[in-house]
C-alpha cells in the first residue's frame, strides 16, 4: 500500500513537471539589449529586442506576457508597441501580452517598447528572462540613459562604460553567460527648479 502511494505520488510529480520543463526546452531566450530612458516629462520609456531560439519541431506560436512593474514610483503605460511576427498584442493591468511566432528549430527576435509614468526620482524595470526562463544569456546589454543635467545617485549595476551625447549621459553593461537580476532600480536627482524673477 505504501508503494501504491508512492508511485502515485511519483506520477503526479511528473505530470505536474512535464510540461513545465518541455514548454522551457521548446521555447528558449538567448539575447536581451534593453535600453531605459528617463525622460524630462515624468516619463520613463523602455526598448528591447528579445533574441529566441525555438527547440520544438512542430509548435511555431508562443504566448507570452512581459510584466510591467506598477508601484508608488511607476504609475500608468502611456505608450506601447511590440514589433516583429507577433499577433494580438493587448495590454493587461500589469503587463503587455501577444503571440510571437517562431519557425521550428530557427532564431527570431521581437522588439517592445513601452513609455510608463515616473512618479518619483526612482524607476524601476523587471527582467522577464530572469523571472520566467531562468537561464544564461548568451549576449546581456543594458543601457541607461538620462538628461545631462541630471545626476545618478543609485543604480542596481556597476556600467562598464559611459558617455554624454547629444544632451543625454549614457550608462552601459554588457555581460555573456549572464542572468540579470529580476529586478532593476535607478535613483536619480533631478536639477533644481529655476523661477524667473523679473
Amino acid at each position: 500500500m505504501k508503494d501504491k502511494a508512492c508511485y502515485t505520488l511519483l506520477l503526479v510529480l511528473v505530470l505536474f513537471l512535464c510540461p513545465r520543463v518541455l514548454k522551457a526546452q521548446k521555447l528558449n531566450i538567448l539575447s536581451e539589449y534593453v535600453a531605459l530612458q528617463i525622460n524630462t516629462d515624468t516619463t520613463t520609456m523602455a526598448s528591447g529586442m528579445f533574441v529566441f531560439q525555438n527547440n520544438a519541431t512542430l509548435q511555431s506560436e508562443y504566448p507570452i506576457f512581459f510584466p510591467i512593474n506598477k508601484n508608488k514610483s511607476m504609475g500608468d503605460i502611456v505608450t506601447y508597441d511590440v514589433k516583429g511576427d507577433v499577433e494580438l498584442v493587448h495590454l493587461t493591468n500589469d503587463g503587455i501580452a501577444f503571440n510571437f511566432n517562431v519557425v521550428p528549430d530557427d532564431i527570431e527576435h521581437f522588439w517592445l517598447t513601452y513609455t510608463q509614468e515616473n512618479l518619483t526620482d526612482t524607476a524601476y524595470y523587471h527582467f522577464s528572462s530572469t523571472g520566467f526562463w531562468k537561464n544564461n544569456l548568451r549576449e546581456f546589454q543594458f543601457t541607461l540613459i538620462l538628461p545631462e543635467d541630471w545626476t545618478l545617485i543609485e543604480s542596481t549595476f556597476t556600467y562598464d562604460e559611459t558617455w554624454n551625447d547629444l544632451g543625454k549621459n549614457y550608462y552601459r553593461i554588457q555581460r555573456n553567460d549572464y542572468i540579470p537580476p529580476k529586478d532593476f532600480r535607478v535613483v536619480y536627482e533631478r536639477p533644481p527648479r529655476t523661477f524667473f524673477q523679473p
